[in-house]
């Protein structure tokens, strides 16, 4: 018998084929209310990133909201896998609309488009998810998200533009401003989440990352799980099996709980060895004992600050509950617990052991951790209250960074391109000597001339004629200074060279007697070419390297750069070029001594940071060469913030390794 074309069946039910197109287009007005909805949020965050950083005229914010509405559009209007193959290609461009003397704001503009999406990584993932549901499309790319990075700095480009901002002040936006993108953004695509989740909307990714976690503002720090699991599995009794418990009846759970309130405390009883203990199943029984272990570990642990190792002490109890319940804890990188160690570890950053309770920021932590000591309710639910607060405690910390670094960025500027300039000269004067070219010679070139090179093109450009004149003479000094077998040859050229290298010392401003002083050795070294005697004896000035000094009119801030010709560069680390605001540094020197600092700010070339010390004030502006030369010689490193539990569990492990072998 046939079925009515107006019915399918599956199973034994009958679905109305008009009710169900009614529904689709119920889902698809809905899909679209909230599409719309995204685009308005989309557009509200840049407006408000825009007010609030000094752009309150009517035409300035409809050029942001002009490039970004019509960037939202294209990519949500594609409507088959081709378009988006198109837009793969195109992305870069359309935030690019790159021109010969617009180039360098483009380089910039696609820099911090990657880096904001990096920051905003896992949230972003999500978001598209959603659109990608949203816009009936699989198989995008983050790059092609409508509410991405990409889209916001095309924005940025059309405020920019509309706000007729010159060169320098284009890039001063980008440079002062980046972080706070990725900022903004991590904000809205958490709000559309939410609505995501209100319209029923499940924003699941291909798979969660393996990779280390790089939340916002605390990059370099490890997941946790590995070790902790390994330590667990390592404690549990041979013949264990890998089933799933069963749950702990809840008359007994809350016995357990009122036992851990009462005697884990302040007393310090181990759970593990009660008669209650011995209730629990293997697999619970050692999730407990592999918690007090870690404990026990953190208690004694010297590389702590006291505050911090106090504070860790706290979470002692809830984690016993939580192993209680279940052993998913100890082997879930993502797990609260977990997560609020470490959280707890980036909020104190940079903290040294020798602390004390010196810090703010350990006091607040350790407040937020005692509110997990005394009874309660769920202890997930508790440990996820202090996770949360913490996540703000450490978005308010390097807020604070962010504020502090952002005093110092007019000299940052400054300073970044003069090391730039500095390094350009450096280069050029490394090609013109030789092993044949006299010590005065080299001397002269290292010290003076570089100076000479460096600030003509600070101020004209190293493609201008002044620069080439300058150079031009200096490999004219090179020459005049090679054998000869007639020395009397070269002296026609010496008068015009001379004055040329005099007019240049000039620059420097030097009094008389220090330019007549910096000239001396190679006017001497000429004298005896031209009367064709040996060359006087002369002996090498000491080369000046890294420079230490303060900042011009900014109190606790001071400069680590080159201050003059560097022999050679430095091979940077991997670590430094992808470093992002917020990474922890750890530097060390004869003038700087130990030195922990948060990034605060990145220069638009990425040749120069400022770090902001653990006090929140202290600023150091350092070079990327100076960076690279210290990491070299193992005395700068990217500072891990792996978590402590996870650390204790390392220690645990190789104590148990080391006790099997003996």
């Amino acid at each position: 018998m046939q079925r009515p074309r107006n019915y399918v069946s599956i199973g034994r039910e009958r679905l109305d084929i008009t009710r169900i197109r009614a529904l689709n287009a119920t889902n698809e007005s809905a899909h679209s209310e909230l599409l719309a909805s995204c685009r308005r949020h989309f557009l509200d965050a840049l407006e408000a990133f825009a007010r609030d950083r000094g752009f309150v005229r009517a035409a300035i914010l409809a050029g942001l909201a002009n490039e970004a509405g019509a960037a939202f559009d294209e990519l949500a209007g594609l409507k088959d896998r081709k378009g988006f193959e198109a837009v793969r290609s195109l992305t870069a461009s359309r935030i690019s609309l790159v021109h010969e003397e617009d180039l360098e704001f483009s380089i910039v503009l696609n820099d911090v488009a990657r880096r904001a999406r990096e920051r905003c990584e896992d949230d972003l993932a999500r978001v598209h998810a959603g659109m990608m549901q949203l816009l009936g499309q699989r198989d995008t790319t983050s790059e092609q998200c409508p509410v991405g990075p990409e889209a916001a700095c095309r924005g940025l480009r059309g405020l920019a533009e509309s706000a007729d901002l010159d060169p320098d002040l284009r890039l001063k936006l980008l440079s002062d401003n980046a972080d706070e993108l990725a900022h903004v953004l991590r904000g809205l695509y958490r709000r559309l989440l939410d609505r995501f989740a209100a319209a029923g909307i499940a924003c699941r990714t291909a798979a969660p990352r393996a990779a280390q976690v790089d939340r916002d503002g605390v990059p370099g720090t490890a997941p946790a799980g590995r070790a902790i699991a390994a330590l667990h599995q390592s404690l549990l009794p041979e013949g264990t099996g890998e089933g799933t418990d069963q749950p702990v009846p809840p008359d007994l759970m809350r016995v357990i709980f009122q036992w851990i309130d009462e005697h884990c405390g302040a007393s310090g009883a181990q759970f593990s060895g009660s008669q209650l203990a011995s209730l629990l199943s293997p697999r619970r029984a050692t999730a407990v004992l592999t918690v007090e272990r870690l404990f026990d570990g953190l208690s004694v642990d010297p590389s702590l600050a006291t505050g911090l190792r106090t504070a860790l002490g706290h979470l002692r109890l809830p984690l016993l509950k939580l192993a209680v319940e279940s052993d998913a804890m100890l082997s879930s990188p993502e797990h609260p617990a977990s997560r609020l160690a470490q959280a707890m570890a980036a909020a104190c950053a940079g903290i040294e052991a020798d602390a004390g309770g010196q810090s703010a920021w350990l006091g607040r932590v350790e407040a937020i951790a005692q509110q997990l000591s005394g009874p309660s309710g769920s202890p997930l639910d508790a440990v996820r209250r202090a996770l949360a607060a913490t996540d703000a405690l450490i978005d308010e910390r390097l807020q604070c960074m962010r504020d502090a670094a952002r005093v110092a960025s007019d000299a940052a500027l400054r300073s970044e391109r003069h090391d730039s300039c500095l390094a350009g000269a450096s280069r050029a004067l490394r090609a013109l000597i030789d092993a044949r070219t006299p010590d005065a010679v080299v001397d002269f070139l290292e010290l003076y001339w570089v100076q000479v090179l460096a600030r003509t093109a600070y101020a004209k450009g190293d493609r201008s004629v002044e620069y080439d004149t300058l150079l031009r003479a200096g490999a004219e000094l090179v020459d005049s200074v090679q054998p000869i077998e007639d020395g009397q040859r070269l002296l026609p050229r010496l008068p015009d060279l001379i004055k040329r290298l005099q007019g240049g010392i000039d620059l420097l401003g030097l009094d008389p007697q220090r330019r007549n002083a910096a000239l001396a050795p190679c006017m001497d070294l000429h004298a005896a070419i031209v009367r064709n005697v040996p060359p006087p004896s002369y002996r090498r000035m000491r080369p000046i390297g890294l420079r230490l000094r303060p900042v011009p009119g900014i109190d606790r801030a001071r400069l680590l750069m080159h201050g003059g010709h560097s022999p050679r560069d430095a091979v940077a680390p991997k670590w430094l070029q992808s470093v992002d605001i917020g990474a922890w540094l750890f530097l060390q020197g004869e003038e700087l001594g130990r030195w922990h600092g948060c990034v605060g700010w990145i220069g638009p070339m990425r040749q120069l940071m400022i770090l902001v010390g653990t006090d929140g004030e202290s600023l150091l502006l350092v070079s990327r060469r100076a960076l690279s030369e210290l990491a070299e010689s193992g005395n700068a490193h990217l500072l891990q913030i792996p978590s402590p539990l996870e650390v204790a569990a390392r220690r645990l492990a190789q104590v148990t390794t080391s006790g099997r072998k003996a």
